[in-house]
């Protein structure tokens, strides 16, 4: 497993390469959404850091707490965490291509469209929302299980691979 930062500075090198500015809540969503589809495809979780409930999505706190000065502007440097063992932390080539896979599918959406698609009906964050109450959901206060994460995301896989492929 990965921290956040790690996956999330793995994207941006890869939005600066290719010119594609990355908004502190497109990061959020990238990384949510490549950790959700690590669970329902590999079975095991991508990152360890909590991912909350919050009354506008599902969010990773200590990202969020990295990147929230740059509001709605693009990241421009390096995410640096205070822990030295995370800053020098290195993906796996299986990781690194894994996360290349959801950079390619997901670069090209906008923030706002990510974060629509971790507000569908029925997603994790909608899920653990319609238990709580609007006050707790302001308290910033509600995991979101890997489990729920991963059973939203294999029902997704498993959806795909029942579709009727046509036939040339």
């Amino acid at each position: 497993m990965y921290s956040s930062i790690t996956v999330a500075n793995h994207f941006l090198r890869k939005g600066w390469a290719e010119h594609i500015p990355i908004t502190p809540m497109k990061i959020l969503k990238l990384v949510y959404v490549a950790h959700g589809w690590h669970l329902g495809w590999k079975e095991k979780p991508l990152i360890y850091d909590p991912i909350m409930a919050w009354r506008y999505g599902p969010v990773i706190p200590n990202l969020y707490h990295e990147v929230k000065e740059y509001r709605s502007r693009g990241i421009t440097s390096k995410i640096r965490s205070a822990f030295e063992s995370v800053y020098k932390q290195r993906l796996d080539d299986d990781t690194a291509s894994f996360l290349n896979m959801i950079w390619e599918h997901y670069k090209s959406f906008t923030a706002f469209e990510m974060s629509s698609l971790t507000h569908q009906k029925g997603s994790p964050w909608d899920r653990v929302r319609e238990k709580t109450t609007n006050a707790a959901l302001r308290t910033r206060s509600i995991a979101i299980s890997d489990t729920i994460i991963k059973d939203y995301y294999e029902n997704k896989i498993n959806s795909a691979l029942d579709q009727p492929t046509s036939a040339s």
